[in-house]
Order: structure tokens, then sequence, then C-alpha cells
């Protein structure tokens, strides 16, 4: 954002946006690229294209133990296994001194093992298409927390009505500095239409919870059910509701 950016901001939002503001947009805007192009078609894989090719894997390379003597599969390993079997001092000084097809055959029992362990967790860890469109409105609603704090209105309104929203106007403007995957709503009724929708499904949401949706549903490194527990055990502690 350059400070003409942030000027022609202030114009859409029609309010002064200082820097404890202006870091909350940059931040939730930095955040939702980021986020997004792990949703992006460059980044992402369909689940089951992937599954396939790791189990065809798996059974190509199982041919290829054999033809180096190798009569036993391999075992599912978990990730605390693979990486034990390579970290430590003494675990380096053995490797070190393996042969080579030991030490290759080793190196593929253990990503075997780990291609098995993907399969088993990656039924898990899809990114259902909802996420991909939640991204977008939890985005929207850091921005709405954000410029309600100088006292921005954040109502959406049909462009039907005399007065357009400038709100939408900020959303728009804001939107068209994100990466072309981030872009889920492009023209002025659209918006006002997934501005409604963030409200309806994340109005109650605070900041706390906009992030670890964002961040932690949106990577895939955690689930709904602990973003849930997460957030209830903060407001039990009696966490404030500012600050990421």
């Amino acid at each position: 954002m350059t400070a003409k950016n942030w000027s022609d901001l202030e114009k859409h939002f029609r309010v002064s946006l200082p820097g404890e503001v202006r870091a909350k947009i940059e931040v939730a805007s930095d955040c939702y690229a980021g986020i997004g192009k792990l949703h992006s078609p460059k980044e992402s894989i369909n689940t089951k294209t992937a599954i396939k090719a790791l189990d065809a894997w798996i059974k190509a390379s199982g041919r290829f133990q054999i033809s180096l003597g190798k009569k036993s599969s391999v075992a599912k390993l978990s990730r605390i296994e693979i990486i034990s079997n390579l970290c430590g001092e003494g675990k380096r000084k053995s490797l070190e001194k393996m042969s080579p097809l030991g030490f290759f055959g080793l190196m593929l029992d253990l990503a075997m093992g780990a291609a098995s362990t993907a399969i088993a967790e990656i039924p898990g860890r899809e990114f259902g298409p909802e996420i991909k469109g939640d991204m977008w409105l939890v985005w929207v609603r850091l921005i709405v927390v954000a410029v309600s704090q100088v006292g921005a209105k954040t109502t959406a309104s049909s462009s039907n009505l005399a007065s357009e929203s400038s709100f939408v106007e900020g959303v728009l403007y804001l939107q068209a500095l994100l990466p072309d995957y981030c872009k889920r709503f492009k023209t002025y009724d659209s918006v006002v239409k997934g501005v409604q929708l963030a409200r309806k499904k994340f109005g109650h949401a605070d900041e706390f919870v906009l992030m670890g949706t964002m961040m932690g549903l949106g990577s895939g490194v955690i689930d709904k059910e602990l973003l849930s527990k997460l957030s209830d055990l903060r407001h039990e502690l009696g966490a404030g509701k500012t600050g990421y």
C-alpha cells in the first residue's frame, strides 16, 4: 500500500485511517493473499488425484525394492517415526557410514512410509470448496472490524438505491490490489451480497476467531473443531476482543 493507495482508500471509506487501523487492514490483506495462494489452481491438487498418484508411486517403488532384493513391504510410518530416523548425532554418523544402496534403501523406506501416512491424512486435511469462499468472507469481516474502530459505515446497500455504500466502494478498491486468485466478487452488487453473507456467517466472530479461521482453516493446519475449542478457551480465560 502506497501513500496514494491509503489516500484513495480513505476517500472511499470516507474516514481517516490512523496507523493502527492501516496495520490491521494490511495484515488482513497480506494474510488473505498468502492463504488465497494455497487455494489457487497452481498451488493445489484434487484430493483423489493426489491419493491415486501417491498409491501408484508406492506400488512402483515397491517393485523397485524387489529388484534390489527386498521382499517385505514398507509399513506406514508416522511423522515422528520418520523424523526420528533422521535426527540426532548418532543417526547422522550411522547414515554417513551406510553403503550407497543401504542409504538409498532407507530413504526410500522412509519416503514410502511418508506417502502411506499422507494417503491416510489427506482426507482430513482437504480443502472443502466452502473454505475457499469463506476466506473472502473472513477477509471482509476483518476489514469491517478495522474500519469500525474509526466510525466508518460498514453497511452494504444495492446499487439501485440513491446512495451507494462507501464500504463496498472501499472493499472493491482494496480487492483490486489483491492477487487475481483472491478476487471472489468482482462487481458492486456481487460485493454487496458478499458483505451481507460475511455478516451473516461471521458477524459474531471477533478478530481472534477471524484470524484463526483464515490462518488455521485456510491453511489446513487446524480443523473447525479445534478452532472452536481454542475460541472457547480464549473466552474462558477472559481475553479481550481487540488485537490479533
